[in-house]
């Protein structure tokens, strides 16, 4: 038809591609699976290895080079005479045989890929095959950037096949800590729980290496920052025998009060915790008053749904981790988020369910409007992802990245210093 009638081919070709820009612009933060999941496993530490199963170009969608898992990265690199003849099984199979029999990993990920999924390649059977015949664990994920994909879904499939690498031991100990920032701030949690008596399995998945996956069924329970951000790995982890436990992004001294207070109420141990930091928590009472008296009033934009990250941290709440931290330092909090105008009310309604019915909300389409938009609704300064860095400086607005804050109490002084910058501006 597509000979004959060019045209017709041409018009669906055309709508094929606005559904494709709708779907995105109204998912927010939406990916390609397959470079995403590549993203996220070329710095983890640990005996695997991945194949992209593609052309050549699909292993240079993404800067594969520059991580440390580089050289345990791998293509089919399938060409266009495979691809149109479907010969594209024993390129993958003779691929995975001599990474068993010469490199030996632990496991092998393997991604498919646009090209594959067109033609409906039936490559999993295959994984699955050389896996049993040659006793190296692996699994075969459909990935691809032909059907968009949030972020955080993607991150979640992710993280829950690699919670399916292990099995649930017969004795269970310790908590798992999952989704907070990466960096040292991170491992106050592990000292302070382990004062209180309490073992920490693991923290995921920001600092972690590949084998701990292996032992995430170990704990008894888990802690959660959003598990609404990972309902597979949440469901792995339930399936296997763990409470799990919903906690907030700790940032600022109320969150990381409530992160505290909520882990020691459910393990019984909150007064163990309470001890364990009870003279940190007030270290910074002199410099947090100080401060709230330069800020309170100040008008902040904390814009959402711009960012493009692998951090669950950061995605976590809708993004909406530092909130209670500028307000409890008495700023008024306009939330800015990107998106079409149309999903207005989408937006609106996610931000009520999440209890924030009474914030300030305005939609934007892109990084290019936002400092008009800061502008407008009175902003003094503007927290936000570092694309628009430009725009925002151009506007001459202060601004604070939203990867720039730090958890716990160990990270209460960088935020401090951060605010106080925004302050030194409008003196």
């Amino acid at each position: 038809m597509s000979r004959l009638f060019p045209e017709v081919a041409d018009a669906r070709r055309e709508a094929f591609w606005r559904q494709q820009e709708r779907r995105r612009q109204t998912l927010g933060q939406p990916c390609c699976t397959q470079s995403n999941m590549s993203w996220s496993l070329i710095d983890m530490e640990g005996d695997f290895c991945v194949v992209i199963h593609g052309e050549s170009d699909c292993l240079n969608c993404f800067f594969h080079h520059n991580g440390r898992r580089a050289v345990d990265y791998y293509s089919t690199r399938l060409s266009e005479t495979q691809l149109v003849s479907g010969h594209t099984l024993e390129p993958l199979r003779h691929l995975l045989q001599l990474l068993a029999t010469e490199r030996r990993p632990a496991a092998v990920i393997v991604l498919g890929t646009c090209p594959v999924e067109v033609i409906s390649d039936p490559f999993e059977p295959v994984v699955h095959e050389v896996s049993a015949a040659t006793g190296v664990p692996m699994v075969a994920l459909r990935t691809h950037g032909l059907t968009l994909m949030r972020l955080v879904e993607c991150q979640d499939w992710l993280y829950a096949t690699l919670a399916g690498l292990g099995e649930p031991p017969e004795q269970r100990h310790g908590v798992n800590l999952i989704g907070l920032p990466p960096g040292a701030a991170s491992e106050e949690a592990r000292q302070v729980l382990e004062a209180a008596g309490v073992t920490v399995n693991g923290l995921y998945p920001n600092q972690t290496r590949f084998d701990a996956w292996q032992r995430i069924h170990h704990a008894t329970h888990s802690f959660v920052v959003d598990s609404s951000t990972v309902p597979r790995l949440t469901e792995a982890l339930r399936s296997g025998g763990q409470q799990v436990h919903d906690v907030p992004v700790p940032i600022g001294l109320y969150q990381t009060g409530r992160y505290y207070g909520l882990v020691g109420d459910r393990l019984g141990c909150t007064e163990a915790v309470q001890a364990a930091t009870a003279a940190v928590a007030r270290a910074h009472d002199d410099a947090w008053l100080a401060l709230k008296a330069r800020l309170t009033g100040r008008v902040v934009a904390l814009c959402i749904r711009m960012l493009k990250t692998h951090r669950t941290d950061l995605l976590a709440y809708e993004g909406l981790g530092p909130l209670e931290l500028l307000r409890g330092l008495g700023m008024e909090v306009v939330v800015l988020v990107q998106g079409p105008p149309e999903a207005r009310e989408t937006f609106r309604a996610r931000l009520e369910a999440l209890g924030h019915a009474d914030l300030r909300m305005e939609v934007f389409r892109g990084p290019w409007e936002l400092g008009v938009v800061a502008t407008d609704v009175g902003a003094d300064a503007v927290v936000c992802s570092d694309v628009a860095r430009k725009v925002v400086e151009e506007a001459g607005l202060p601004m604070i990245s939203s990867s720039a804050w730090r958890p716990f109490y160990a990270g209460i002084p960088h935020n401090l210093e951060l605010l106080a910058g925004l302050a030194d501006t409008w003196a």
